[in-house]
């Protein structure tokens, strides 16, 4: 996704769904559908109707159907929570309709109870509502990469079955 956006191309489907693992745990971006050229100004401008992934998407995609970097950096909080909660789909028990409500009154997913604070102010910072005080990916590549090397626990695999706080 860091290159994606060093090269002012924006996903706008990041998503779980659409990241390959391979050999040696290697993770590639995959379906590129959505893909669009960003301009001078460093945004897409959606004209379409079509139909878009509302639980992946920012609240600025939503409401102004202008698509960024920073709204990719969005959807890669929501692949947290998917990594996180072991592929549970976000807002479980909200329609897309309700969402979109809660959403721009500035609800945002509670921390999975297997989910370090750490993760998680991580998440809600992706989950922003301004753009501009989202991390890039750079910054959240440096970020992971430093935690990594320090071995640092930052979730739990081990679940109980209902136990995860998703509303």
């Amino acid at each position: 996704m860091e290159y994606l956006s060093c090269i002012k191309l924006v996903h706008r489907d990041l998503a779980a769904r659409n990241i390959l693992v391979g050999a040696n745990k290697n993770a590639k971006i995959s379906d590129f559908g959505l893909t669009r050229k960003i301009n001078s100004e460093l945004n897409y401008m959606g004209c379409n109707r079509r139909l878009l992934p509302i639980k992946w998407m920012s609240v600025e995609a939503i409401f102004e159907h202008m698509f960024t970097s920073h709204s990719d950096v969005w959807s890669y909080g929501v692949v947290l929570f998917e990594i996180v909660t072991l592929g549970e789909i976000p807002y479980p028990s909200i329609s897309n309709r309700e969402l979109i409500d809660l959403l721009k009154n500035g609800y945002r997913m509670d921390r999975p109870d297997n989910c370090s604070q750490f993760m998680f102010d991580y998440m809600l910072r992706c989950w922003n509502e301004d753009p501009l005080q989202r991390p890039t990916f750079t910054e959240l590549r440096e970020l992971f990469e430093s935690k990594l090397s320090r071995s640092s626990r930052y979730f739990s695999f081990e679940l109980e079955e209902g136990s995860t706080n998703h509303a």
